[in-house]
């Protein structure tokens, strides 16, 4: 079961990112590293595609040969390697140096190609069961096919070996961080597949030897499969992952907007002034519209409505509150402090206490660009001043306001 949903999200992926790299390919000029890209995701597409319970039947009989599929897809893996050598070699050279390290690339693949096919149409092997994968182990007796497998696996795995080491100093040295995270995919999933090359090997020989080792099977498939996965996320993650950033820091943002909602409305209830234009209905709240505008702004009007209660709160109040936070908090001491004195200040502003004349602690100087650090601050506030109702009651307000 697992098998067969790594299959097929292999096989959407891969066909997914196949078109959209087809579609967006620069039409004034030839790309090599995105064209090598599309081969690649073609080629991944193919391989995984031709080896589907649901595709293969077809694929056999239109070949009339039931093992086709095994070379068919053993051949797509060998030209997707070469195709992602070639990006790696177009990212981490010179053009010049690029162009000639490329080609030596491709010829020597397409040659190893050309004798694997060879070789395959020699040793033409007949057992078939179930998937191509499973069906391509029926045949590890035959001594031809044996060894077509092992160089198969080899080239495959020294093309794995040089994917790691390109990629991991590429992700060193690239400045744009999603395109190093998607190098370090792309590293892990060379890593995986060099593991499942590894047993691959180890199988053939034992199986040579008269040992029997089946039962690491569904290891090998998932090793292989999980590291084709992440190489095709890894080659996709450039274009993704912004997108990704992106709409991380919209939810974020969109679920500070409502945390901060119970200060504000509390501050606008007792300062409606702070308020730039009449407060949303409800329902509104839940618009996704201009959401950046939205936060900026309430955020301003929280500021506005602290510096609207400072002044109602002296240096002694201020005092009992910075112990009562130090005593009664459980997380960090500023938020809480803030939260007791907007409570302190609600509190004085309700009975009708006048203004003092010398305020204790004045509002922190906002700085626009840095709507996120203060947002996050406030939200810290927000949720100090909607648990701290209770140790509010206790502050002495009316130490700073005799009574009048």
């Amino acid at each position: 079961m697992i098998y067969t949903i790594l299959e097929w999200g292999c096989t959407i992926i891969a066909l997914a990112a196949f078109l959209y790299r087809l579609v967006t390919i620069p039409g004034s000029r030839f790309e090599p590293a995105i064209t090598a890209l599309c081969v690649y995701f073609f080629g991944s597409f193919f391989s995984f595609f031709v080896g589907l319970d649901l595709i293969s039947p077809y694929v056999a009989r239109v070949f009339g040969y039931h093992n086709v599929t095994i070379i068919l897809s053993h051949g797509a893996v060998i030209i997707l390697t070469a195709a992602q050598l070639v990006v790696l070699t177009y990212w981490a050279y010179p053009a010049e140096v690029a162009r000639r390290r490329a080609r030596q690339t491709i010829y020597a693949f397409a040659a190893v190609l050309a004798v694997l096919v060879t070789v395959f149409l020699v040793s033409l092997p007949m057992e078939r069961h179930g998937t191509s994968e499973t069906s391509s182990l029926l045949n590890l007796h035959n001594g031809t096919y044996a060894a077509y497998l092992v160089a198969v696996t080899t080239v495959i795995a020294l093309g794995q070996v040089i994917t790691v080491r390109v990629s991991w100093g590429f992700s060193r040295v690239t400045a744009s961080p999603w395109l190093r995270r998607s190098m370090w995919m792309v590293a892990a999933g060379a890593v995986l597949i060099l593991v499942y090359s590894a047993m691959r090997i180890t199988e053939v020989v034992c199986v040579q030897l008269g040992v029997d080792i089946a039962a690491w099977d569904p290891v090998q498939w998932l090793a292989g499969d999980v590291g084709s996965l992440l190489e095709l996320l890894g080659w996709t993650a450039p274009g993704w992952g912004p997108s990704l950033t992106t709409a991380a820091r919209w939810l974020g943002n969109y679920r500070r907007y409502h945390q901060l909602r119970p200060l504000w409305t509390a501050l606008h209830r007792a300062t409606p002034d702070i308020a730039l234009a009449q407060p949303p209905a409800p329902l509104g709240e839940l618009r996704l519209m201009d959401l950046n505008y939205r936060l900026y702004r309430r955020v301003i009007e929280i500021l506005d409505g602290q510096r609207a209660l400072r002044p109602y709160i002296d240096l002694r109040v201020y005092d009992a509150i910075r112990r009562s936070a130090l005593t009664g908090g459980t997380g960090s001491v500023e938020p809480l402090t803030e939260a007791l004195c907007l409570h302190a200040g609600l509190r004085a502003k309700a009975r009708g206490y006048p203004v003092l004349t010398d305020p204790a602690v004045p509002v922190a100087v906002f700085h626009p660009e840095d709507l996120a650090g203060e947002t996050a601050r406030l939200a810290a506030v927000a949720r100090e001043f909607r648990r701290s109702r209770g140790l509010a009651e206790s502050l002495p307000i009316e130490q700073a306001h005799p009574a009048q």
